[in-house]
């Protein structure tokens, strides 16, 4: 091979080098840039849902203010304060509880708050004696994470815990006192197989059928119970 040759054929590997090098670069700042975006919204979604819920007179607890099993520690924040400082205090977290229990709200604030894509994070959820109603349920049992929900002495119906029962069957704490509930919902409630406490007011019968259904679920029928192992 001559020298010519050589001098071409070393051109194109470079060419073809640099080229190999730009598409690189060109791909490693492109997933930069969508993992900053994507962090950015994150970051976002966290801060609304915060600022919402605080409109409400609501509590927000986030993942790293709990331990495994959800009780509540001292811990700080997991990202240093110097560099919260430039960025904001919202990035690098998410929501883990969200206690919005004899709180107003609307269908309205229901819709932005779980369909908030921070809320998908969301594993305890308590609304006691809130204006929930059938279509807000519908919303929360979107919830991918909800293990935990207290929806007692709301405006749900009957036909509202059979559709949460068929969209959220990853349930473990359901909370349904002073519900309007008939006979059919032990059926729907006895599908949740993964729940390990159910709080409803049911009759002697009525807690038969659905132990029978739920063998390894403790059924509370009065807050003495619940709270008493």
């Amino acid at each position: 091979m001559t020298y010519r040759n050589l001098r071409i054929a070393w051109s194109v590997v470079w060419h073809r080098l640099i080229r190999w090098r730009l598409s690189t670069v060109l791909l490693v700042a492109t997933i930069l840039s969508l993992g900053l975006g994507y962090l950015s919204y994150q970051a976002h979604s966290v801060a609304s849902l915060r600022h919402r819920i605080e409109e409400l007179g609501g509590t927000l607890k986030l993942t790293y203010e709990v331990d495994a099993a959800g009780n509540p520690v001292d811990a700080t924040h997991p990202v240093p304060k110097w560099l919260r400082a430039y960025i904001g205090e919202n990035y690098f977290i998410a929501p883990y509880s969200v206690d919005l229990s004899s709180r107003r709200f609307s269908e309205r604030d229901m819709e932005f708050l779980f369909r908030n894509g921070s809320a998908r994070s969301i594993r305890v959820l308590d609304i006691d004696s809130g204006p929930l109603t059938d279509a807000g349920l519908e919303i929360i049992a979107d919830l991918p994470g909800l293990i935990s929900l207290e929806i007692s002495y709301t405006q749900v119906s009957h036909r509202g815990v059979k559709k949460l029962c068929q969209k959220c069957p990853r349930l473990e704490y359901l909370y349904v006192f002073g519900l309007t509930l008939d006979d059919d919902t032990i059926d729907d409630l006895g599908s949740l197989s993964g729940l390990k406490v159910i709080a409803i007011h049911l009759d002697r019968s009525g807690v038969i059928r659905l132990q029978k259904k739920l063998p390894e679920c403790r059924i509370c029928t009065n807050s003495q119970e619940l709270y008493l192992q």
